[in-house]
């Protein structure tokens, strides 16, 4: 079962991945593979579903990719730059949405304090974040409109 921060660090590993690939040069770079605008929409339980980290996950060999949905739920994927989509190949998906951590901001922790838990609870059923169990896949090809919706339900 994926935890809440569980999830969170995966997400963290694949965008550091995804990130580190590619050229040196962060506008193109002959390594590369092409990438499509890919965009959609997630909702849960009928409503757009604001804030949740959307990550593609490679089947095959290319690149990860993610993205974060605005208020109506929308989104689009970044694999190197902002906005400019995934490579062409299967994907499986994984949806997080988690609670933002509260901060007592009155307690001021010691300098040589070890960091404090952070507790943060899903906002979707956890199974969305897992992908083994998340039941969301998506084909980018380069002759598709690319546009993929999901509707999360609990």
């Amino acid at each position: 079962m994926c935890r809440p921060i569980g999830c969170l660090l995966v997400c963290c590993f694949i965008a550091s991945q995804v990130i580190g690939c590619g050229s040196a040069d962060p506008v193109g770079g002959a390594d590369r593979p092409n990438v499509l605008p890919v965009s959609g929409q997630v909702t849960f339980d009928g409503k757009p579903l604001d804030g949740a980290n959307v990550t593609f996950i490679p089947t095959g060999t290319e690149p990860g990719a993610f993205g974060v949905t605005d208020a109506e739920g929308k989104f689009s994927l970044q694999t190197f730059v902002e906005g400019d989509g995934a490579a062409a190949g299967s994907y499986t998906v994984t949806i997080i949405k988690n609670s933002k951590p509260s901060v007592d901001e009155s307690v001021v922790p010691a300098i040589d304090a070890p960091p404090a838990s952070v507790d943060q609870k899903s906002l979707v059923p956890e199974h969305y974040g897992d992908p083994s169990r998340s039941g969301l896949g998506a084909d980018v090809t380069a002759d598709g409109k690319n546009s993929f919706d999901f509707a999360l339900e609990k």
